[in-house]
């Protein structure tokens, strides 16, 4: 089959002499003694065809002024980027028919010596030329995609006749181009498109410029490969002028199905999904290749979104109005201490992690600002709430399950991720699912706070709003609230914030606002403010630390054979071990079944050790249903934890742990003045700056 490629022209013509005094071209050669300009146009055109190789004289549609290109040049051995000497400049389109040379003007490399070269376009540094990491919209230039030439046979500086050679460019398309026209019936012809979205977009891409034919030429069609390490979203497309034609430069890729137009009516606005089909009425990819321009011809009515027709043409122009604004992912990646951090700044960025911690359990995240998740699942549908705050989906997956677990560090930096909602059926559930190796790689959870929080879990949940199981994990200043918990079947544990430990777990300054409400049929229930159980079993036990945490959150558990109810702690499990430094608990606390239930106002009940220091329970904590064994108290009672003797009783011991390094930071808490939430949380604990 004939292969053709679509392409822009660029004419050429640069005479190179040598950069190091060991190769350079005496100037009574000719060579290096000039600097021939280049000329750079748009024709459109086959390679190998008429219009194929561009001179000095061809005429056509200049490259936007601003445009940059890049030009790498390597002389001797053929393979890529592997020669002697390399030299690269950049040039720049001032205005039509003017090229800016690069400051340091390239010459020929070296004298009847094989030469090569490769230009890329918008202008971009290339340090791994089989895998280089192109991000859409991240050049100025985005509306040229990504535009690329090779030379294939080596180029030498003089020809037969002793004159210097030039050096043809032809920029080729490596990316896709998806191309959505609508045509509007019934009463929505005067009505306004809101905006238009590919969805499952694959915004990165990995470049492989050492692609070859047998023949040795240059295998544009598949130097491109999709980034599957957590790079999907949805993609915004852009509309060109005032027309009903939205556009959008693509990554050559599969699994792009569905197209999301949202219309602004006088009635509301109107979401309209389009799912491609194939001949047989079967869900099939849009065809996303190089070098070709796909167009989808809609029609949106009443009620219905119908497709006239799809073609897939070459990409032969680039005549577009409006250039692509630069795609937002919403996080930038930086590299600190051989650690890979997301710098996240949306919900869309925060998904991006999530997805690139099936790779990288390492991958670390930080949030640059307060995130909200929207209220739509995963896959797009609407989330509604009931009357009792339960989503009917969920718009989080657990980060970490039973195969993998996060290894990396968190830092929220104050900040909060609102909105998380989850359900999920015979399963755990929580922003982690599983995180920590058991305390070989360090991995801390620090400034995270999550807010409005519904989660619901249908049988034998392991449940916490930060983790599921945490194993070996620091959590430091990291707080959770929000709406009810709810649980129908059999064996569950559930913590405010964690719940299992293992391991050696600690908690510093973290506390709970998420009320919790369980009804179990059958088996057993535990229920903590902050850990639903410290220690998985016998042979999994746990050492946690808990220093100035406290819970405020109400708590309940009702229904099952044997429940266990505790302000900090549900169940302390046999061989673990439970520490608590300067906590209280406000929360109310209550639990009611046919047989074995245990109500504790700092920890339900104790099969291991536990001890407790300069901790208090108001007097509120005790549930009415239930008394607590005496293990299970550890804890002093008051009518008034804002009193300044046990607010100073608490904080000489938090200066204490500080002063002897058990906490980096020191922490204190401090009346709560709030008069809407000083009910609910008397105290507050926070960092000592001064």
């Amino acid at each position: 089959m004939k292969r053709i490629i679509y392409l822009l022209m660029m004419g050429m013509m640069v005479a190179m002499a040598a950069c190091t005094s060991d190769d350079e071209v005496t100037a009574s050669s000719g060579e290096g003694t000039a600097n021939l300009p280049l000329r750079v146009v748009i024709t459109g055109g086959n390679v190998g065809a008429e219009g194929g190789n561009t001179t000095s004289t061809t005429t056509g549609t200049p490259l936007p002024t601003g445009a940059k290109m890049k030009l790498y040049e390597w002389a001797g051995s053929a393979t890529f980027a592997e020669g002697s000497k390399t030299a690269n400049g950049e040039y720049e389109m001032l205005s039509t028919g003017v090229l800016q040379e690069p400051a340091t003007p390239m010459k020929w490399l070296a004298a009847n010596t094989d030469h090569h070269f490769l230009a890329v376009s918008p202008s971009r540094d290339i340090t791994n030329f089989s895998a280089d990491e192109f991000l859409l919209g991240s050049a100025p230039e985005s509306i040229l995609d990504l535009l690329v030439w090779r030379t294939g046979a080596p180029v030498q500086s003089r020809n037969a006749n002793n004159e210097v050679n030039s050096v043809d460019v032809e920029l080729h398309h490596l990316m896709a181009k998806l191309v959505v026209n609508f045509t509007l019936n019934d009463e929505l012809q005067e009505q306004t498109i809101q905006y238009v979205k590919a969805k499952n977009v694959n915004y990165k891409a990995l470049i492989n410029y050492t692609k070859e034919l047998t023949d040795g030429t240059p295998d544009y069609l598949s130097m491109v490969a999709p980034d599957e390490t957590g790079h999907r979203t949805d993609f915004p497309l852009t509309i060109v002028g005032n027309t009903k034609t939205y556009y959008q430069v693509m990554v050559p890729q599969e699994g792009v199905t569905t197209i999301e137009i949202t219309m602004h009516t006088t009635s509301g606005d109107r979401t309209y999904l389009y799912t491609h089909k194939d001949a047989q009425g079967n869900v099939a990819d849009i065809p996303l290749k190089s070098g070709q321009v796909t167009t989808l011809n809609l029609a949106l009515g009443r009620t219905a979104l119908t497709l006239g027709d799809i073609t897939v043409e070459p990409w032969t122009t680039t005549v577009i109005a409006d250039e692509v604004p630069d795609y937002d992912p919403g996080y930038s990646l930086s590299i600190e201490n051989g650690r890979t951090w997301y710098n996240v700044t949306t919900y869309e960025g925060l998904y991006s992690w999530a997805n690139a911690v099936k790779i990288n359990r390492k991958a670390c995240l930080r949030l640059m600002n307060d995130i909200t998740l929207p209220m739509r699942t995963l896959f797009g549908e609407p989330i509604t709430l009931d009357s009792n705050g339960i989503p009917n989906g969920s718009n989080w997956a657990p980060v970490g399950d039973e195969t993998y677990s996060f290894i990396g560090k968190v830092d929220g930096q104050g900040h909060s991720i609102g909105n998380m909602l989850i359900k999920r059926r015979s399963s755990s559930a929580g922003f982690f699912g599983t995180v920590g190796d058991g305390g070989t790689t360090e991995t801390l959870i620090q400034g995270l706070h999550l807010k409005d929080v519904a989660i619901c879990v249908y049988g034998n949940g392991k449940v916490g709003a930060l983790a599921s199981i945490a194993d070996g994990v620091t959590f430091e200043n990291c707080s959770a609230a929000g709406k009810t918990f709810w649980d129908e079947y059999m064996y569950s544990t559930w913590g405010g914030l964690v719940g299992f430990t293992l391991s050696e777990t600690k908690m510093i300054a973290c506390w709970n606002e998420v009320s919790i409400a369980l009804t179990g049929y059958n088996w057993v229930l535990r229920c903590g403010g902050l850990v639903g159980c410290d220690g998985y079993s016998i042979d999994a036990p746990s050492t946690l630390t808990l220093i100035g945490c406290y819970n405020c959150g109400d708590l309940s558990a009702v229904n099952g054979s044997g429940s266990y109810v505790g302000g900090l702690i549900g169940y302390v499990d046999t061989n673990s071990t439970g520490t608590l430094y300067s906590c209280y608990n406000s929360g109310a606390l209550s639990t009611a079944s046919s047989t074995g239930f245990i109500c504790g106002s700092l920890v339900g009940t104790v099969h291991g050790l536990c001890s407790s220091l300069k901790s208090y329970y108001a007097n509120i904590g005790r549930g009415s249903s239930g008394a607590g064994s005496i293990d299970g108290d550890n804890g002093i009672a008051t009518d008034d934890l804002t009193s300044a003797t046990i607010v100073n009783d608490m904080n000489s011991s938090l200066d204490y742990l500080y002063n002897n390094g058990s906490t980096s930071k020191r922490y204190n808490y401090y009346v709560n003045t709030d008069e809407a939430t000083k009910a609910v949380k008397p105290l507050l604990i926070k960092e000592v700056t001064e």
